[in-house]
């Protein structure tokens, strides 16, 4: 049997998440945006915070039920450390290797990047959770300095395409 492989993305929003996971086809894809998406058609930041646990047993169970050597879960910036504790306490016990990234840019990128993404929404070019203004970061910001887990590593995304950020992480793996 081959060992599975986790690769978990952090990040605030616009941070390069979505990019990397569609470079990633050798992977299957876990979203946590689009597993709430199942439970609450509109999620509110407290949702997330609200429905983290059965969120990461969805996780689980998606890991639990698919043969895959390779994972990625675009878990965000909105998950309780308690539930990210969890979900790395059942990858622990399952003996399964798992590395923690988180993508990062400086706020003027991050609202470049929500700005643009807010426009896709709303043209239609695109299916994703609206980042409401005028306040874009600070409230996510806040929320993920408690959330973050406690082994991740940084990698910048700003002024590099997401194959160059991929490279960047397989150098890690």
């Amino acid at each position: 049997m081959k060992k599975m492989h986790v690769l978990i993305l952090y990040g605030l929003p616009c941070s390069g998440k979505s990019g990397l996971v569609k470079e990633l086809t050798n992977y299957y894809s876990i979203a946590v945006d689009t597993l709430i998406k199942r439970r609450t058609d509109d999620p509110s930041i407290s949702d997330f915070n609200n429905m983290s646990r059965d969120l990461m047993t969805d996780i689980i169970s998606e890991i639990s039920t698919h043969n895959h050597t390779n994972i990625i879960i675009e878990m965000g910036c909105l998950i309780p450390k308690t539930s990210i504790d969890y979900l790395e306490g059942f990858l622990k016990d399952s003996n399964i290797h798992y590395l923690n990234v988180t993508l990062v840019a400086d706020d003027d990128e991050l609202i470049r990047r929500i700005v643009k993404r807010n426009s896709d929404i709303d043209a239609g070019i695109l299916d994703a959770i609206k980042v409401d203004g005028p306040d874009y970061l600070s409230r996510f910001s806040n929320i993920f300095n408690d959330n973050k887990p406690d082994n991740t590593v940084n990698v910048d995304t700003v002024s590099k395409t997401s194959k160059q950020v991929l490279q960047e992480i397989n150098a890690l793996l």
